[in-house]
Parts: structure tokens; C-alpha cells; sequence
């Protein structure tokens, strides 16, 4: 399973870091500096690291300026996929991209999202949202974004972390394959394969992982925003040694 795994002396760069930036990130970049309610939630930015205004598209660094970077639940609302990951392989050597799966995307719908995504064989394919998955708002409404505020419905969202979300760890490039039309990524009936791919629970590679997951469980947003910062601050001074 792909992870963050950027290292203690790299430079790391995190694209659309909004509300929740990632502890590793050096540098924080973001479309919008101003708290607007229609994105991140309502929340205000976090601006404790350097923060840079610019679109995805258009990054203004040099190439492979930095050593990793980090676009977490970014690249289903921008404008044009194709220009954001090149853009994004430009100016990091390596780096790690997550979006939401195409089942999140049916059973919790988010208006704001333009594009779904499937991982095959390590090429990230993207096509447009429809509106067919957009039926899910109508049929359950917010109860989803109510269930994960409710730490026995995480436990089972992080054990299988595939089912609701994409995520690829990249290295000099990012294969991708745009797809013009609304074809289905994966056969969800088969259920001796792919879906039992999805649904499998997945244990923690090491014992960080568990212990970070544990208090992704047990942590409501706020308790994690709060953790995620004092890791940012050590992680900065252990730089500075």
C-alpha cells in the first residue's frame, strides 16, 4: 500500500495543502490564501510553514526544486489532470498522490469533484464524473460524512483504505491515462477478484503505520489537526540539528 515516505532531509513540497497540511511538508501551496467557506470545508488555511498562492497547473519552481512532494484529495477538483501531474512530476524528483476512489465517489458523493480514478498495473486512470455518481447524494444524503465522524466506522475505512481511496507513491514521472468517456474501471461483481481486492483488510506495514493509524481511528479531525501540527514543529527542528 502506498505511503508518504518522504525522508528526513528532503525537501518537501505539499500542493492544495488547504486546512490539513501534511507534517512532512517544507513548503505549502494552495490556490486559495483567503478562508472561503466553499473550499476546505469552511476552514481557515494553516499557514505555519511557507506558503506559496499558485495554481496546480502552474507551479512557479524550478524543475525538481524539491525532493518530494505531496498532492493528497487535490486533483479531483482541478481544471485539466494531464497539465496538474506533469506539473506536479516537474518539479518533484518523487512524490505521493491520493484521490478519492470511484466507490467513495457512489456512496458519498462531493459536488466539488470533477474527475474518478482507478490505480491499474501502476498508471493512474482518470475519467469524468457523471451523473450517475452523483446519485448517491440523492439516495443517502450526508449519512456517510456523518458515519466517519464515528470511530468504529474509520476503523473500518482504514483497514481498507483501497475501497476509499486511490493512492500511488510516483518516481521521476506519473503514468496516467485520461478517458474520455464513463467506462467501468473494474467488474464490482466479480467477486473472487477485484472485490475481494477492495474489501480485504490490510495491516499496517510497520508499527508506525499501526500507531499512526490508531490515532486516525480514535482522533476526531480536530485532535488529528492538532497532532499533525506538533509533528510538523518537531519534524522542522529535527531538520534544523
Amino acid at each position: 500500500m502506498a505511503h508518504i515516505r518522504a525522508k528526513r532531509n528532503d525537501l518537501v513540497l505539499d500542493v492544495g495543502s488547504g486546512h490539513f497540511p501534511h507534517s512532512t511538508a517544507d513548503v505549502l501551496v494552495d490556490r486559495y490564501l483567503e478562508d472561503v467557506l466553499d473550499h476546505r470545508s469552511g476552514k481557515p488555511m494553516v499557514k505555519d510553514r511557507t506558503v506559496v498562492c499558485a495554481d496546480i497547473a502552474a507551479l512557479p519552481f524550478k524543475d525538481n526544486a524539491f525532493d518530494y512532494v505531496v498532492c493528497n484529495q487535490v486533483m479531483e477538483h482541478v481544471d485539466d489532470p494531464p497539465s496538474a501531474l506533469q506539473e506536479l512530476a516537474r518539479v518533484g524528483k518523487r512524490g505521493f498522490l491520493a484521490v478519492p476512489s470511484e466507490f467513495q465517489e457512489f456512496i458519498c458523493p462531493t459536488e466539488a469533484h470533477r474527475w474518478v480514478f482507478a490505480l491499474k498495473e501502476g498508471t493512474l486512470l482518470i475519467k469524468p464524473k457523471t451523473e450517475r455518481h452523483e446519485r448517491g447524494r440523492s439516495m443517502f444524503g450526508g449519512v456517510f460524512h456523518v458515519l466517519y465522524r464515528q470511530a468504529d466506522f474509520r476503523r473500518v475505512a482504514y483497514r481498507r483504505p483501497q475501497l476509499f481511496a486511490v493512492r500511488m507513491e510516483w518516481n521521476g514521472s506519473i503514468p496516467f491515462e485520461m478517458l474520455t468517456e464513463d467506462v467501468s474501471f473494474y467488474d464490482y461483481n466479480d467477486e473472487d477478484g477485484i472485490v475481494r481486492q477492495l474489501v480485504q483488510p490490510m495491516q499496517a506495514d510497520t508499527w508506525i503505520e499501526a500507531v499512526k493509524r490508531w490515532f486516525r481511528i480514535h482522533l476526531d479531525l480536530s485532535g488529528m489537526y492538532r497532532l499533525t501540527q506538533l509533528r510538523a514543529r518537531a519534524r522542522r527542528a529535527l531538520k534544523r540539528e
